[in-house]
């Protein structure tokens, strides 16, 4: 275990968008994300506007070309060239419709392309979706809710594989997949503690501390996660220099 200031310099922190510098008026920060290609996309609440749809298309210009509703319970969305991934928290799983799937690929216009329950012929059952990340190709990682696995899945090849991961990372709910490793940001006993693990392996360690409210980013992307606070969005690289040999 590392010990002292090392740890948080194996992360390198980068603030994408300070409220304070901002010439926005009185607004929240309801969530957002990063593409090294596009940059940063900041989603902010001014005033309370209902509409039944809840994905919204926006082009580069910030307007909104399309619009569908993907149900209930959304605990986090991951966009890659196969389409959108939508996980979803208990209320939804346990609740009607398309989010009792848990897991659920949507094209760009809304067209359902993978169905985590139904389309699976095994794999475990999720009661409650905490974290996903993007993989490799239009592969997704997953980590439900009860057992905690580690789950790597192939939409179009239907392939799944398991991994059981140390119980220190239960209640993780950010992941970040690059080569060799999986990081878990948070846990039940850890939540702002950022873990490094070898994935299959006994060993892991904690590298550091990542403030705020954390998801992780793609595999293709050079930062691992991007977190949001009251008045800051942050970037969070993590140096491994060996990660990168399977994912």
């Amino acid at each position: 275990m590392f010990g002292g200031n090392y740890l948080n310099d194996l992360i390198l922190d980068t603030v994408a968008f300070s409220k304070l510098e901002s010439s926005f008026d009185t607004y929240e920060i309801i969530d957002a994300d990063w593409k090294d290609e596009y940059g940063l996309v900041v989603l902010l609440n001014s005033r309370e506007v209902l509409n039944k749809d809840n994905v919204f298309i926006i082009n580069m210009n910030g307007i909104i070309v399309d619009s569908f509703y993907c149900g209930d319970g959304v605990e986090d969305v991951q966009v890659g060239k196969e389409g959108i991934w939508i996980s979803y928290f208990d209320e939804g799983v346990f609740g009607s419709g398309i989010s009792t799937e848990g897991l659920v690929l949507f094209s760009l216009e809304g067209k359902v392309l993978f169905r985590y329950h139904s389309d699976l012929l095994k794999g475990p059952s999720i009661d409650d979706c905490y974290a996903i990340s993007k993989g490799k190709g239009s592969s997704i990682w997953l980590f439900p809710y009860s057992e905690f696995p580690l789950i790597q899945l192939d939409p179009e090849s239907r392939d799944i594989k398991t991994y059981k991961v140390p119980g220190e990372f239960r209640g993780s709910h950010a992941i970040s997949i690059r080569g060799k490793y999986a990081y878990f940001y948070g846990g039940y006993s850890s939540k702002y503690e950022l873990y490094c693990w070898e994935i299959g392996k006994k060993k892991h360690e904690m590298i550091g501390r990542i403030d705020g409210i954390a998801r992780g980013l793609g595999n293709g992307e050079s930062n691992h996660f991007i977190s949001k606070s009251d008045k800051f969005i942050r970037l969070h690289r993590i140096i491994k220099d060996d990660e990168f040999s399977f994912s």
